[in-house]
């Protein structure tokens, strides 16, 4: 789904946002739950962050927010894992730096294949083109799996994050 916002455009850059497993005080500008198998997720765009929480059949529910709200650990390229009651949590992050050119391509293309899903949540901001916010889910075996991107033109830095929560 595509959600055209009508908030300014703030743009952000890798190094203000934080990882956290807990809720994030901030509402969601854009939402959609996706049933998958029994699963729900909920996608949120908060700006130029998300926040996904995802419910597994007779499993405790798990909040994933990365946010430039100050609320957690400082968001780093790398990878968490994290037991938590009987589900298995790991969460990746890869930063690109990209040139205007190749960085408008990669917008164009996440808006194509987004766009249409309808187990997908993209967000195009005001005042720059590239400017977006998307999510996806997905069936993961034992589990559900997400993908985030997090486009910020003005520094050319693409957030990419991969999630898998699954049963132990």
């Amino acid at each position: 789904m595509l959600a055209r916002l009508t908030v300014p455009f703030a743009d952000a850059s890798a190094g203000q946002l934080t990882w956290s497993l807990a809720p994030a005080d901030v509402s969601p500008l854009a939402a959609i739950s996706v049933a998958l198998d029994g699963a729900v997720v909920r996608l949120a765009v908060l700006g130029s962050s998300h926040q996904v929480e995802a419910s597994l059949p007779g499993a405790a529910a798990c909040v994933e927010s990365v946010t430039c709200d100050g609320a957690g650990p400082a968001f780093f390229p790398g990878a968490e894992e994290r037991d938590l009651e009987g589900l298995h949590y790991r969460f990746s992050s890869r930063v690109e730096r990209l040139d205007d050119r190749a960085f408008a391509a990669r917008a164009r293309r996440l808006r194509l294949r987004l766009g249409p899903d309808p187990r997908a949540l993209i967000a195009s901001f005001p005042g720059h083109p590239d400017a977006l916010t998307g999510l996806v889910a997905r069936v993961d075996g034992r589990g559900v799996a997400w993908r985030t991107w997090h486009a910020y033109p003005r520094t050319g830095e693409l957030v990419r994050t991969a999630t898998r929560l699954a049963r132990r």
